[in-house]
Order: C-alpha cells, then sequence, then structure tokens
C-alpha cells in the first residue's frame, strides 16, 4: 500500500490520501512504533503538506519523528524533523518544539 500511495502522490495527493493512511494504519497495528511507522508517516506527513493539511501533518510528523527515535533510524528521524519544521513555517508557528 505504500508503494501505491508514493507513485499516487507524485502525480495526485488527493488520490494518494487513502492507500497513504492505509498503509500508516497498517503499520501502526502489525509493526507497532518501528521504522514502518516512521516511513509511512514521513510519507503521510508530505501529502498532508502537499493538500494544505497542515495541522495533519504535525501530528503525523510527531509519530514518525518518534518512531524514528524509537527504531534509531536517522535518515527518517531527520526526514520527520525536517517535515515537522515546514508543516510549522506554514501554520506560522517556529516556536513551539
Amino acid at each position: 500500500m505504500l508503494g501505491l500511495g508514493k507513485a499516487i502522490n507524485f502525480l495526485s495527493p488527493v488520490d494518494a490520501l487513502k492507500p497513504l493512511l492505509d498503509a500508516f494504519r497498517l503499520a501502526e497495528t502489525e509493526f507497532g512504533v518501528g521504522v514502518e511507522l516512521a516511513e509511512a508517516g514521513v510519507i503521510l506527513g508530505q501529502n498532508f503538506l502537499n493538500t494544505g493539511e497542515n495541522e495533519k501533518a504535525i501530528e503525523t510528523y510527531k509519530k514518525a519523528l518518534s518512531a524514528a527515535k524509537v527504531s534509531a533510524d536517522r535518515r527518517l528521524e531527520g526526514e520527520a524533523q525536517i517535515g515537522l519544521g515546514f508543516a510549522r513555517d506554514k501554520i506560522g508557528d517556529l516556536t513551539n518544539p
């Protein structure tokens, strides 16, 4: 599902939302907090940014960041931090950690 969502997200972020949400929920239920959740969260967060759902992006990036830290995946941790910064910038909140 994640691969499908990534491919569709490139062409139409709105159409990619369902497969990306499904992949994120599957990662949460099947794998718990880990690299799968971090990766799905980063991609879903990007989708929310692309569709202007900045508050949802922030919450999703927070979950992705937590999962990346638990799994010690520095690349995904960095991607989640960057996405969180972009989302907070879009809403004008650069003071909240």
